[in-house]
């Protein structure tokens, strides 16, 4: 259920590709030490300090690699969940929100890329203001709503 799970599981094997293989083995073992350090500490973190920081210093390093957005497991889901941190200049230079979406994902095949989702509530945009309501398959305006975001994506079988 934790969509990062298989980045953990990998990551042994691939600590070593951006250093160009030269790092030695007590090298790796620290690297994969530290970053388990980094990892408990988020969890930890109930006060959100590190990732707060973390997450400041990446949206507004005043370098080339700042990011615009940046994606972490949620604690609040368990894990089970992801949290979006946007850049504001981001948002205003390159979003129209219309419509948000809370959704689930019940399944993905990696070799034919179908995955199977659960809609549990939208939210409409109206005059900067975000409005939720539950999802229901008789509602006409949601099916609507699915048809014009969806529907390329849709196997309508």
């Amino acid at each position: 259920e934790n969509s990062f799970r298989s980045l953990q599981d990998d990551l042994k094997e691939k600590i070593n590709q951006p250093f160009e293989g030269k790092l030695n083995i007590e090298q790796e073992e620290g690297l994969l030490k530290y970053l388990n350090f980094l990892d408990t500490s988020f969890i930890k973190d109930s006060q959100y300090s590190l990732s707060a920081s973390l997450a400041h210093r990446s949206l507004y390093a005043k370098h080339s690699l700042a990011t615009d957005i940046l994606m972490y497991p949620s604690l609040r889901t368990d894990k089970k969940g992801d949290n979006f941190a946007v850049h504001p200049n981001f948002v205003a230079n390159n979003f129209k929100i219309r419509r948000f979406y809370i959704v689930e994902l019940k399944g993905f095949n990696s070799e034919t890329g179908e995955f199977e989702l659960t809609f549990h509530k939208y939210g409409k945009v109206i005059k900067h203001r975000v409005f939720w309501y539950n999802t229901d398959p008789k509602d006409k305006e949601f099916q609507s709503l699915l048809d014009q975001g969806f529907k390329h994506l849709i196997n309508q079988s």
